[in-house]
């Protein structure tokens, strides 16, 4: 009897399986899952409101309400309008969707309304994340084991440029909202790489970089599901201040290009219309060899002649032929009498039995 309902390596899911919500909303919708002993921290006042902002400014469904804000704000004659509007923004947003959840819900549904009503101070920190089924490990954690899964590199803009930044996994900040939503953040200590030319080096596909300094402090943060993990290793040739950063592919991990395939409209006569041709052509020729002779003979045997004997294309060709005209003279569609068959079939007889005579 099978225990239904038990646990074994049959039904037990993944290692590294995340836990994926469906709300409506993108910034709720992350594919991760904190794990290990969680630790509870109070947010200061500038650390909750950066990082209420920077929810803000990954949420697609939010930037239609910035452009709102920046309007009503150019219209008030405001000076300064991205100031005002990081500064007045969140307040302005909470009082829209309050209002908005009252007159019209279906434009502002409570994923909108959870989101205006900030996060709670408290928040939840971990030394772990599962990540579309990648491991992350803070660096604290990291110390401690011989493998690695700190390091990170995501894509984004320096100036007017945009550039890869390198860093490492320093906390993992779990922000709870109101109706039981949450958002999971990745907080970095990002290796400075202004002056280019004396903080990176490239090799064809080797990049190292320099470990001594950090930049963007005020900028620390990214969503669990922006972070592409790469692995550092020591530059023998460099020094001890230098990483080797080294991609990698992760197991059960496929990365498998989306293919957009053409729909082909078959009422359209235009496509039929078109000529059929052959992009490869192939121009090589080749040359015929005619009565070309070999010889049928081992040089390792002694031939019964002394002649080499010698089968010419000619011969073979010459004597398909009188095959040929053997066969169309068997089939000659003239009637034959039954008396000349008879007498033939006599003599044919007789024959025969000469033979046997003379045997």
């Amino acid at each position: 009897m099978y225990l239904r309902g038990v646990e074994t390596r049959f039904n037990r899911d993944d290692r590294n399986n995340d836990i994926s919500s469906d709300d409506a909303l993108s910034i709720f919708s992350q594919n991760c899952r904190p794990f290990g002993a969680a630790t509870y921290a109070e947010l200061s006042k500038d650390e909750l409101t950066a990082t209420q902002w920077f929810v803000f400014q990954n949420c697609e469904e939010v930037k239609p309400y910035f452009e709102l804000h920046k309007e009503e704000l150019l219209l008030s004659g405001c000076e300064n309008i991205d100031e005002e509007h990081k500064d007045k923004f969140p307040t302005w947003f909470k009082i829209q969707m309050s209002r908005l959840l009252k007159q019209d819900p279906s434009e502002a549904n409570e994923s909108l309304y959870s989101l205006a009503c900030a996060p709670h101070r408290c928040v939840r920190k971990y030394s772990g994340c599962i990540v579309n089924g990648v491991r992350f490990l803070t660096k604290d954690r990291d110390s401690h084991r011989k493998t690695q899964n700190s390091g990170i590199v995501v894509e984004g803009n320096h100036g007017e440029e945009i550039i890869d930044f390198y860093g490492v996994l320093v906390e993992i900040v779990q922000l709870d909202y109101v109706k039981d939503r949450h958002v999971t953040i990745f907080k970095y200590d990002w290796f400075d790489l202004g002056k280019r030319k004396e903080r990176i080096r490239k090799e064809g596909y080797i990049t190292s970089i320099k470990v001594t300094k950090t930049w963007y402090e005020n900028d620390s943060y990214i969503l669990a599901d922006q972070a592409k993990q790469v692995l550092y290793m020591n530059d023998p040739k460099l020094g001890r201040d230098w990483r080797v950063v080294q991609p990698f592919q992760h197991r059960h991990i496929y990365d498998v290009p989306e293919r957009q395939d053409e729909v082909i409209n078959v009422d359209d006569d235009s496509s039929m219309e078109d000529e059929v041709y052959q992009e490869i052509e192939i121009n090589d020729t080749f040359e015929v060899i005619q009565n070309d002779i070999q010889s049928l003979h081992r040089e390792d045997i002694q031939s019964e002649d002394d002649e080499e004997t010698f089968i010419s294309n000619e011969s073979v060709v010459s004597r398909a032929v009188d095959i040929d005209d053997a066969h169309e003279e068997d089939l000659d569609d003239t009637p034959i009498d039954s008396t000349e068959s008879s007498q033939q079939s006599t003599s044919t007889g007789s024959e025969f039995e000469s033979d046997d005579s003379d045997g």
